[in-house]
C-alpha cells in the first residue's frame, strides 16, 4: 500500500522505479479479506462508520497520478491479502503508465 500511495503523489516522481510486494491496492477493498482488525483499528471504525477516512488514504483514488514504473510481486499464501489486489494494481498500471508491460 505504501508504494501505491507514493506512486499517486509527488514523492513518487522522485524515484526511477517502485517495488510493491503484496499489500492493499484499495482501502475500500480491505473488507474482502479475512483480516478486519487492522482496517478497523487504522481507520478508527468500519467502512460504514468512517468511509471518508478510508477514502482519504485509498491509493486507488490517485491512480490517475501514477507515472513511475512499478514492479509488482504477489503471492497468495500465507498472506491474508488476496492476489486479486495485485491484479487490480496491474490493471491500473496498464491503464496509466506509458511503458511496456510484462506478465
Amino acid at each position: 500500500m505504501v508504494a501505491d500511495w507514493i506512486q499517486g503523489h509527488p514523492l513518487g516522481r522522485k524515484f526511477k522505479a517502485l517495488v510493491c510486494h503484496d499489500g492493499v491496492f484499495s482501502t475500500l477493498n480491505q473488507w474482502s479479506t479475512e483480516e478486519l482488525f487492522f482496517p478497523i483499528h487504522d481507520f478508527e471504525g468500519t467502512i460504514y462508520d468512517n468511509r471518508p477516512g478510508y477514502e482519504k488514504w485509498d491509493p486507488a483514488q490517485h491512480v490517475n497520478e501514477w507515472s513511475t514504473p512499478q514492479l509488482v510481486s504477489a503471492e497468495e499464501a500465507p498472506s491474508s491479502t488476496p492476489q486479486l489486489f495485485s491484479r487490480d494494481r496491474g490493471h491500473a498500471d496498464r491503464c496509466n503508465l506509458d511503458y511496456p508491460q510484462r506478465a
